[in-house]
């Protein structure tokens, strides 16, 4: 006879069915059989480990194996191995991308400046990109009411030094041969500043040094030389309006007219704004 005794009410209570059962106390035992909690589920103490362990490495170098579960950081992002691999990381698409580094504009570096600038645009102008004697920079600047839009700030000047060694007894402004010289490469507003060295002659007289295109301007600060004695004077002058390629020189003058030699000038020029 077969006895059906079970809570199914379907299961025989038999030799072979009773082998199958497992003891209440093996529940929730090593080697035994989990449990569940309240909610159906097996207790998160008895489930085994999932996954790998996770470890950081910290930047990743070239050519390093690793294994699952460590963590690098490559190009700003961070990374962990799913397989053992010595690749670089690679994101996945949709994922965290390495972040592109911007893009820098700054001011353009030339001979000449750009043709069609827009306001607040930068550059810088040299006479030589190899090995420049000046370097200026310029913004220009849309709403000027100037013609000459490119306006200076800031760079390195040019120096012209020169020896003439010239004998020299002009009393109007005189640019002696070989006295320092500088063309402007653009139209604009400059500023120029002018020095000579003159030795004067045995009788005392004012000399005076200054800038300018064709000649100097109204008198600047003299200096009263003794007879035969050397002297520096200087000027500066403000030119405006000046046409791309005007030479920009060193005028002396003798006041009374006694021959002296200009042995040394010098000369620096200073862009206000250029065309």
């Amino acid at each position: 006879m077969t006895v059906i005794d079970w809570i199914d009410g379907s299961t025989p209570l038999n030799d072979s069915t009773l082998s199958t059962l497992e003891s209440t106390g093996r529940k929730g035992i090593a080697d035994g059989y989990a449990s569940l909690d309240a909610t159906g589920k097996v207790p998160l103490a008895q489930l085994p480990p999932v996954g790998a362990d996770l470890v950081y490495q910290g930047d990743y170098p070239a050519g390093t194996p690793y294994t699952d579960g460590e963590i690098v950081v490559y190009q700003g992002v961070a990374y962990m191995c799913v397989t053992p691999t010595s690749a670089a990381p690679t994101a996945w698409p949709g994922g965290a991308q390495p972040p592109v580094a911007p893009t820098i504009t700054g001011p353009s570096y030339g001979t000449s400046l750009p043709a069609s600038p827009t306001d607040g645009q930068e550059a810088i102008l040299v006479d030589s990109t190899t090995n420049p004697s000046y370097q200026w920079r310029f913004r220009y600047n849309a709403n000027s009411t100037s013609a000459y839009k490119w306006e200076f700030t800031g760079g390195v000047f040019p120096l012209v030094q020169t020896a003439p060694n010239a004998a020299f007894s002009s009393g109007s402004w005189t640019a002696v041969a070989g006295a320092a010289s500088f063309a402007v490469p653009r139209a604009g507003d400059y500023q120029a500043e002018g020095w000579a060295e003159i030795s004067n002659g045995t009788s005392p007289q004012v000399l005076y040094a200054d800038v300018g295109t064709t000649s100097g301007g109204a008198y600047r600060m003299g200096v009263t030389a003794p007879g035969t004695s050397n002297v520096a004077v200087a000027g500066r002058a403000t030119m405006l309006g000046l046409a791309a390629s005007t030479a920009i020189k060193v005028f002396t003058l003798a006041l009374s007219g006694t021959s002296c030699t200009i042995n040394i000038t010098s000369l620096r020029v200073f862009p206000v704004r250029v065309s």
